[in-house]
């Protein structure tokens, strides 16, 4: 099945018309398994509403995922239990503790890693570094542009410095809830695993380019 889209405003009935079209082609072809993939809080909503639309009432080939769900789901199907996840609590409590070990190497960031917080902040940013798949490279790259102030530059070089140790405390032993994607579009290169399958993705306001191309591996 090619790519299609649904357009619409809001209140013209997008919606009801993919539930409608899901129901309708799942109840025609039983073989097949339709992947519906919501935002995390949606998916009891969205299992409810196409339980209801379905002429008995079930629905024994349509699964409704989120992308985490549906990164947990791929690991089971490839006997993949092994994969330790490290928790945002986790990564406060490893922060904490880099934040110790390079506190000689942090300049401008030194005298605030004790303020209430502060790991949090730092946790919040490599976060969204990694979720982007910006390296530690390339913010010292930054560092280097002559148009940023002194200051701006030495913070990057700490947050650089904080984010190399993280990687390095990560690797080969965890994975973040960032990285979870990663791994579920380096599996979906395999062509087993899409199978018969039929995918829905529906009400996602922000769908950046690190979920587009795991999206994109696994529906090929």
């Amino acid at each position: 099945m090619a790519l299609q889209f649904v357009l619409g405003s809001s209140g013209s009935g997008k919606t009801e018309y993919i539930y409608e079209r899901l129901v309708r082609q799942a109840g025609e072809h039983p073989k097949k398994n339709y992947l519906v993939i919501v935002p995390e809080q949606f998916t009891m909503q969205t299992q409810q509403k196409l339980v209801e639309l379905a002429p008995n009432h079930a629905i024994m080939n349509i699964d409704v995922l989120s992308f985490k769900r549906l990164a947990y789901r791929v690991f089971d199907d490839m006997g993949m239990q092994d994969i330790q996840v490290l928790e945002e609590t986790g990564k406060n409590l490893v922060l904490r503790r880099l934040a110790q070990e390079q506190e000689e190497t942090l300049t401008v960031l030194r005298a605030n890693m004790n303020r209430m917080g502060y790991i949090g902040e730092v946790k919040s940013m490599i976060s969204e570094l990694v979720q982007y798949r910006i390296s530690p490279e390339q913010l010292v790259d930054l560092t280097e542009d002559k148009t940023i102030s002194p200051v701006l530059s030495a913070k990057l070089r700490d947050v650089a410095t904080m984010y190399r140790a993280f990687c390095d405390f990560m690797k080969d032993s965890f994975v973040t809830a960032e990285e979870i994607l990663n791994v579920l579009k380096i599996l979906c290169r395999s062509r087993k695993l899409c199978g018969m399958r039929c995918w829905y993705l529906m009400s996602l306001p922000v769908l950046h380019r690190y979920r587009m191309i795991s999206c994109g591996n696994c529906c090929r």
